[in-house]
């Protein structure tokens, strides 16, 4: 299996916490040991444990802090760079790095966040549902800081934004976005797009009904550590997923 990692973004909303470094590469403290390595080592070893055999990293910003740490390999990991010159927007991101992958088949996820799914599942639904995309989705008790997913069936049909629900008074239970894409590689190199461009906006919004991603829904663990609050926590969160602190 291949994936794309998106490892490219600015961090700003975590520099408070994390000054100098790419955000998946902020240090996760492991209190009892006292030491500390990059949250993104984490999520390598999680998806080598996964089956994930090749990695395309998409870097920009400090990419060489990343590429110093990790080499061309991690583990049994394949890595590969496809390097931002300047920013490409989270489409442009994942489309220059398509160029680079050699399955038909390909995961996509984000640099700073974890979840935790079983990667074949998602593949073996994904296949029986006969779409070019999956989704994995994560249900949650109150998705007013994510927005929430449309859902027919077995079939996601939209996305609701954040925006849409975080002024409603209580909280609303749903299906959030969990970040995770698995798609045919000739999807989006076949759509006409320029090369900076949102894959939220022009792919998820705007084409969304035009190709009804499978909807892969799971309880899995989550974290994103884009926040502040979040990534503090993240190191006794990772701490608790099953064979991540033995890779």
């Amino acid at each position: 299996m291949e994936a794309i990692i998106l490892a490219g973004g600015l961090g700003t909303r975590l520099r408070s916490a994390v000054a100098g470094v790419p955000k998946p590469m902020a240090p996760i403290l492991n209190k009892e040991e006292g030491t500390s390595k990059p949250f993104l080592e984490y999520l390598l070893t999680y998806l080598k444990n996964q089956g994930v055999t090749r990695i395309i990293l998409s870097v920009g910003y400090l990419s060489e802090v990343i590429s110093d740490y990790f080499g061309s390999k991690f583990q049994d990991i394949e890595i590969i760079y496809a390097v931002e010159n300047t920013p490409l927007g989270t489409g442009g991101a994942i489309k220059n790095a398509l160029s680079f992958v050699h399955c038909e088949d390909v995961f996509c996820l984000n640099g700073d966040t974890l979840l935790a799914i079983d990667f074949k599942e998602m593949y073996c639904g994904y296949q029986r549902s006969g779409q070019k995309m999956a989704i994995a989705l994560r249900e949650m008790s109150d998705v007013r800081r994510y927005g929430t997913a449309k859902i027919e069936g077995d079939l996601i049909t939209g996305f609701e934004a954040s925006q849409d629900v975080a002024n409603q008074s209580s909280p609303k239970a749903g299906w959030i976005n969990g970040g995770i894409y698995l798609f045919k590689k000739k999807l989006l190199m076949n759509f006409d797009t320029v090369d900076k461009f949102s894959f939220e906006e022009e792919i998820l919004e705007k084409k969304i009904a035009s190709i009804h991603p499978h909807a892969y829904k799971n309880n899995a663990p989550f974290i994103d550590i884009g926040i502040p609050d979040d990534f503090h926590r993240a190191g006794v969160f990772l701490k608790t997923i099953k064979g991540l602190n033995d890779g």
